[in-house]
């Protein structure tokens, strides 16, 4: 064993502020005492500590009523806060006596305190509480949870509170180069997009669908502008992964390396693999992309308007991607359906895809509007193309 060291006294503010440089996430541990009174207090301690068994744990401050009431109750429950939950945050947080008679709760299955619009919480009998300087550890032993509101978390860092973004999930602007390169990059898509807005308004006011320009930005589709009925869902801006067979119109004018990242959930499905081929080939030769209508497209489509509406979550994307996974396979028999969009290419001064404009929902068009919502789009495509002086391919076939 090492030789007992003196421990060095520190300033408490320079501790504060060097160790605020690590973020932390933020919840409210609740119990029920013995005269039947809740009390509730905000913690930035909380952690998992075990799966088998399952068991969590925080450190709240030795002379806390909330610790002695737990210790009397033996149970509590953690509220997981989201990231619009400051306030709620800050009324636990206060010395408030009385703030429960502003907060809307429920009893857990164990009767500790549930607050209402809480992302998640945890059911815990008391495990053990050991006393460590001046806060006491006090573990819990799981024996419910669920989540009733999945969203970004409330975080507390270096004094103020914020909310979680993944940087996995923020649009890189470009394929490479630095940082600046990059937001350079993103930057043009966005004024082209802006270029493209009048045109996606009158296709959708003619024909009552939504349309969208989006962009192939670093390994993800970017929707830049969305207009149409259903504008109000705030579907700009949703980021969405570069996967077959989503993104048809970006792969088939890229490199073969690009193509080979847009397949790669496909490198094992023969069949799946030699369709998606064929999509990009008929893409070149007819200028523009089909989806076709099926329920899990549908499904698709929603989760991407919950994902807009809850934020990019890692569980959501990963549930996404899935998803886009399960269509992909089932793409190979839909051949022929009547299509659920319409994509028309946007080209730069290389020859590459630099926006597509989409015609989203379309079952309800007859065969002949849907032929004229096509051509408007493309002809859109090709009016955008000339405006940024770009290169587009000449055509051996009309959409069949």
């Amino acid at each position: 064993m090492p030789e007992p060291t003196t421990i060095p006294t520190f300033d408490g503010s320079h501790f504060r502020r060097v160790l605020g440089h690590h973020p932390t996430g933020v919840c409210v541990v609740t119990a029920v005492g013995r005269d039947g009174r809740p009390v509730g207090v905000t913690v930035g301690s909380f952690t998992s500590v075990s799966l088998d068994p399952p068991l969590v744990a925080f450190l709240p401050s030795k002379g806390s009523r909330v610790l002695e009431t737990i210790v009397e109750a033996g149970r509590f429950a953690v509220n997981l806060l989201g990231g619009d939950q400051v306030e709620l945050c800050r009324r636990f947080a206060s010395r408030d006596r009385d703030r429960f008679d502003a907060t809307p709760w429920r009893p857990s299955p164990l009767g500790s305190p549930l607050l209402i619009d809480a992302p998640a919480w945890i059911d815990c009998t008391l495990h053990s509480v050991l006393e460590i300087g001046d806060h006491a550890l006090v573990v819990g032993a799981v024996t419910d949870l669920d989540v009733e509101r999945p969203t970004a978390p409330l975080m507390f860092f270096q004094g103020g509170y914020g909310s979680f973004s993944s940087l996995s999930l923020v649009a890189e602007g470009g394929n490479g180069g630095s940082g600046t390169e990059r937001a350079a990059g993103l930057a043009t898509h966005l004024r082209l997009a802006d270029l493209a807005r009048p045109r996606l308004e009158e296709v959708s006011a003619r024909f009552g669908v939504n349309v969208a320009a989006a962009a192939l930005v670093g390994r993800e589709v970017i929707q830049l502008a969305w207009v149409g009925p259903d504008a109000g869902t705030h579907l700009g801006g949703v980021r969405l992964p570069f996967v077959a067979p989503f993104g048809t119109l970006f792969a088939a004018w890229e490199t073969d390396e690009v193509r080979e990242e847009w397949l790669r959930d496909h490198q094992d499905d023969d069949l799946v693999r030699r369709t998606l081929l064929e999509d990009l080939a008929r893409a070149r030769e007819q200028g523009c992309a089909l989806l076709p209508d099926h329920n899990s497209l549908r499904e698709i489509e929603a989760r991407i308007a919950r994902i807009a509406t809850d934020g990019h979550l890692p569980a959501s994307v990963r549930e996404l991607d899935l998803q886009i996974a399960d269509f992909a396979r089932r793409h190979v028999s839909l051949h022929g359906e009547q299509p659920r969009g319409i994509s028309a290419p946007v080209f730069d001064g290389t020859g590459r895809v630099a926006l597509t404009l989409t015609a989203h929902r379309l079952p309800e068009l007859n065969a002949d509007r849907l032929d004229e919502c096509r051509e408007a789009l493309l002809e859109a495509g090709r009016e955008l193309t000339e405006i940024i002086s770009g290169r587009g391919p000449r055509l051996t076939a009309r959409p069949a």
